[in-house]
């Protein structure tokens, strides 16, 4: 029987079991690993964000199991769960890079939290 949520989202959520990275860390609990646990709550105070500090620069990176060792997947739709509580707006203009190719910029519109590239 399908979950009401796996309905929702029929995607095979790839980011469970890899690994993250981010340019840094706002505070050591705020990792890039909390960010791709499968928790949606989208409050950082629920331990479900990660948050960088301010830079000009910030990066975050995800790496799927094996993809290192050069295993390749095909990946058809990259969405983005944004932070509800607040502060939503940080993520404008980001850019999602799969394979050194750019395949999408989220374009921040108020109270929208799925973004899907």
């Amino acid at each position: 029987m399908v979950s009401e949520e796996e309905a929702m989202f029929p995607y095979v959520n790839l980011a469970v079991n890899s690994t993250a990275t981010q340019s840094s860390d706002y505070k050591d609990r705020f990792n890039a690993s909390i960010a791709i646990d499968g928790i949606r709550t989208g409050a950082l105070d629920k331990g479900s964000c990660s948050m960088t500090r301010s830079q000009s620069v910030n990066t975050w990176k995800l790496w799927l199991p094996g993809s290192r060792l050069g295993i390749k997947y095909l990946v058809r739709n990259v969405l983005l769960f944004n932070r509800k509580d607040c502060c939503g707006d940080r993520l404008d203009g980001a850019e999602v890079w799969l394979d050194g190719e750019m395949c999408g910029r989220v374009a921040y519109v108020e109270g929208k939290v799925l973004y899907n590239s």
